[in-house]
């Protein structure tokens, strides 16, 4: 047994109902991590946030030389959450390259930003198959 231990942590989301009540919509085990997962950078969670097109975000990130973070957005459609987007990027701090990964699933746009501290930053942009949307419920920590 150790001193500390760190077990799942559940996000839950709840909306109002026609009265104004707060109703459990979703909930996901798999999308915040551990306290203790984030490497020397400490909890990965960096929270959530809800933009003005009411897109809920969720971030992680973590690391020590190598620094990743992964940012998850979600919309409410057709009565479900839905991942339309994400980003994920990696930065080595001894080379101050790194590499980020913006993908908008519901156009299919993908735009990767290589970054070094020698050169300006290099961009690539991609277009992949729209692809199903997946539930919140059904996603994980990329």
């Amino acid at each position: 047994d150790s001193f500390m231990e760190f077990g799942d942590r559940t996000l839950l989301i709840f909306l109002a109902d026609a009265q104004g009540q707060l109703v459990l919509s979703t909930e996901s085990k798999t999308l915040v991590m551990k306290a203790d997962e984030g490497g020397l950078q400490g909890d990965p969670f960096g929270g959530l946030s809800v933009n003005a097109k009411a897109t809920l975000s969720i971030e992680n990130s973590g690391g020590s030389k190598d620094r990743w973070g992964f940012i998850q957005r979600f919309q409410f459609r057709n009565g479900d959450f839905f991942l339309i987007g994400s980003t994920k990027s990696s930065y080595d701090t001894n080379s101050g390259s790194g590499t980020t990964l913006d993908r908008n699933l519901l156009t299919g746009d993908q735009i990767e930003t290589r970054t070094r501290s020698d050169r300006p930053d290099h961009l690539v942009r991609k277009k992949s198959p729209v692809q199903p949307l997946r539930k919140l419920t059904e996603t994980s920590v990329e």
